[in-house]
This record gives structure tokens, sequence and C-alpha cells, in this order.
């Protein structure tokens, strides 16, 4: 498995650098190698534009320039390549620590994958 990992490319998206650094951490363990991190969503674009053909993107939902249901939205209808649906392109999953019920629906109006929780 850590094998079939090593060749997917990550991006890594917080305006925390703890949540930076302990995410890439948790990812590397896992045995993915190609690990991009961004701090906020002018940085991820930027790192897309450059790295065209990321397999996944973790993207917190608040961020300092922004939010990741509008980086997603970016990365679906405007990127450079658009991809304008989530069976196409990188897997996008949102993360947040709220609690709210309906964030879940809202991260697939974006055109996330899906949402997990961050304890």
């Amino acid at each position: 498995q850590e094998e079939r990992l090593s060749s997917f490319s990550v991006l890594v998206v917080d305006d925390s650098l703890l949540n930076l650094t302990l995410t890439a951490r948790v990812l590397r363990s896992m045995g993915f190698l190609s690990i991009f991190t961004a701090s906020g969503q002018a940085e991820a674009m930027e790192v897309c534009t450059k790295t065209p053909g990321l397999h996944l993107v973790l993207t917190d939902l608040n961020l300092g320039d922004g939010d990741g249901f509008e980086l997603a939205r970016r990365l679906r209808f405007t990127a450079p390549e658009p991809t304008h649906s989530p069976s196409d392109g990188p897997v996008i999953i949102g993360l947040s620590g709220a609690a709210e019920q309906d964030v879940a629906e809202q991260c697939t109006q974006a055109g996330m994958n899906a949402f997990l929780s961050k304890p």
C-alpha cells in the first residue's frame, strides 16, 4: 500500500502552521511522498498551477485569505484545467473543526468530494 501511495501528490491547505505540519507528517507516515503545503487560497492556487496532476487536496474550510469552499470552486471551475465535476481532477476534501450539520452539504455544493471533521 505504501508503494502505491508514494506516487500520489497531495496538497494540504491550512492557515495554521501546526495543522500543516501535523497533517503532512501523518500523510508521510501513511506512505505519501509528494506533499505540498499552502497557507491560504492564493498560495494553493499557485501550487496547483505549478503542479499539474495533483491527486488529492485537503483544505481547511476557514482560511485567512478566503475559505475552502471558494478554493474548491476555483479548482473545479476556474483553474488552468477546470474539471467542473468532483469525479474529475483531484479529490478535494474539506476539513473543519466546526460541527454544523450542513457543512458536508456545503462542501458537496462547492465541488468537494468529501468532508472530514477535525478532532
